[in-house]
């Protein structure tokens, strides 16, 4: 089944749009979130080197976690 959306409600619809991005545009205009946004910018480079950190961190933690070998050694070493 198609919807059809009447003429006045599709103005509803856009005047509705338009009122979040002016929403939207008024917020950031605001000097505490624009403070927040060019801290947010300045930390982003220490953000990506912690998200590298971390994802190597990971992959390292998953292959020893699935490495059969490693868990054959380990359990011989205990036992």
């Amino acid at each position: 089944m198609v919807d059809v959306v009447s003429k006045p409600e599709h103005e509803t619809l856009n005047i509705s749009a338009n009122q979040e991005q002016l929403d939207i545009l008024d917020q950031l205009l605001k000097p505490e979130v624009q403070e927040s946004l060019n801290t947010l910018v300045e930390q982003l480079p220490k953000l990506t080197e912690l998200v590298n950190i971390l994802t190597k961190s990971y992959d390292f933690a998953q292959s020893v976690a699935t490495d059969d070998v490693l868990k054959n050694d380990t359990v011989s070493a205990i036992s």
